[in-house]
C-alpha cells in the first residue's frame, strides 16, 4: 500500500485572515498557535475565492466541485439550502482513492 500525503482542511466561518498568525498584519492579536503550526508545515493560499457570499452554498460548492446554481444549494436554510440529488461528494471520491476520511 502506497502512502498517501495527508490532507486536511480546516474550514471556519468568520475567521478573518488579517487576525490569525499565518498571515501577519498589525490585526493579528488572536493568538493561533495550533493553526500557526499547521501553516509553518502546510500549503498556505494567499488569495481565495468563494463560489458565494454564503457558507452554506460554498461549502456544497467545495464538497461537489460545482457552482452553487449547478448543485441548487442556494442559502443558508430552507429548503433551497439542499444539494440537488446525483451529485457525487469530495469525501466519497478521496475514500474511492483509498483515502480515510474523517470529520
Amino acid at each position: 500500500m502506497s502512502r498517501q500525503p495527508h490532507l486536511i482542511y480546516l474550514m471556519a466561518d468568520h475567521l478573518r485572515t488579517d487576525v490569525i498568525g499565518p498571515y501577519p498584519s498589525e490585526y493579528a492579536k488572536c493568538p493561533t498557535p495550533n493553526i500557526d503550526a499547521v501553516a509553518r508545515n502546510a500549503t498556505v493560499f494567499d488569495h481565495h475565492i468563494t463560489a458565494c457570499p454564503l457558507c452554506c452554498p460554498t461549502r456544497s460548492s467545495i464538497m461537489t466541485g460545482t457552482w452553487t446554481h449547478r448543485h441548487g444549494a442556494i442559502t443558508n436554510g430552507g429548503p433551497t439550502n439542499r444539494v440537488r440529488d446525483g451529485f457525487e461528494y469530495l469525501p466519497h471520491r478521496l475514500a474511492d482513492a483509498g483515502y480515510r476520511v474523517v470529520h
